[in-house]
C-alpha cells in the first residue's frame, strides 16, 4: 500500500480478503487520514499506466471501496484530486497466479461468498475455515478451475466477528475476510451480587448469567467496569 510523504495524506489500500490477482475483478477498500491520524474525506482516480481508469472518493470517516481488474503487465498508481496534494500512491503488487474470495450476498441465515481463480488454470482444491473469537465452527472443502459459490449457513455461529479464511490445495491460506454475523440476536444478560451491603473495600463477588432468545444459556465474552456512582456521567452511555 502507498503512503504520503510527511505533512501530507496517509492514503492506505486493502484487497478484499487477500492480495489482487490478474484478470479477477477485485473490491479495494482504501482509507486516508493526515499525519495526526484523524480521517480526511477524498476524492481521487487510479490510473493505469498513464491513463485514468477511474474515479472514486471516500464515503465515511476518510474510507470507501471500488471494483476494478488488474493486470499484471500494466502499472497502477492513485492521484487524489481532493485534497489537492502532489503525492502519488501506488497499489499492493499484482499476483500472475492467484485465489481470491468475494462476499457476495449475506442475510439472517447465511454468507455466500465467490471462490475466483485466474482463467486457464486447472482444477484445484481449496478449504475453508470459519471462526469466531477463536473456536473453529466449520471446515469444507471444494474444487475450483474459474469460479465457484460457497454458502455458509449462521444458525450455529454466535453473534459477533465471524473469520472465513480461505486456504489453497497446500493447506496455505491466501485470502482471509472478517464480517459481523447474528447482529440481530439478542442475549439477555443477569448480573446478581453475593450480597446486599459490603463494607468499605470488602470482597464483592458477582455472578453473571447470559442466555439466548430462547432462554437457552449461552457462551460469552463480556467486559465489565465497575466505578464509584460519584464519577458517573449521566452523558456517557458507555
Amino acid at each position: 500500500p502507498g503512503s504520503a510523504k510527511a505533512n501530507s495524506i496517509q492514503f492506505t489500500t486493502f484487497p478484499e480478503g487477500g492480495d489482487l490477482v490478474s484478470g479477477i475483478q477485485s473490491n479495494l477498500a482504501f482509507k486516508a487520514v493526515n499525519k495526526s491520524g484523524e480521517p480526511v474525506e477524498v476524492e481521487g482516480t487510479l490510473f493505469e499506466d498513464s491513463n485514468p481508469l477511474l474515479k472514486f472518493k471516500s464515503i465515511h470517516a476518510g474510507m470507501g471501496s471500488f471494483d476494478f481488474t488488474p493486470n499484471a503487465e500494466k502499472k497502477y498508481h492513485i492521484r487524489l484530486s481532493e485534497p489537492a496534494i502532489d503525492s502519488s500512491y501506488t497499489l499492493p503488487e499484482i499476483s500472475l497466479e492467484g485465489m481470491t474470495m468475494k462476499l457476495v450476498a449475506r442475510d439472517k441465515e447465511s454468507l455466500s461468498f465467490k471462490i475466483i481463480q485466474n482463467h486457464g488454470i486447472k482444477k484445484n482444491e481449496f478449504y475453508i475455515r470459519v471462526q469466531c473469537r477463536g473456536v473453529v465452527y466449520g471446515l469444507t472443502t471444494g474444487k475450483v478451475s474459474k469460479e465457484i459459490m460457497i454458502k455458509i449457513p449462521l444458525f450455529l455461529l454466535p453473534q459477533g466477528i465471524a473469520e472465513i479464511t480461505l486456504f489453497n490445495s497446500s493447506l496455505i491460506p491466501v485470502a482471509e475476510r472478517l464480517v459481523f454475523i447474528n447482529m440481530d440476536r439478542k442475549l439477555n444478560i443477569s448480573a446478581e451480587l453475593s450480597k446486599n451491603i459490603y463494607s468499605v473495600r470488602g470482597k464483592a463477588k458477582l455472578k453473571i448469567t447470559v442466555k439466548d432468545e430462547d432462554g437457552y444459556p449461552i457462551m460469552a465474552n463480556l467486559g465489565v467496569t465497575v466505578f464509584d456512582k460519584l464519577y458517573q456521567n449521566p452523558g456517557d452511555s458507555s
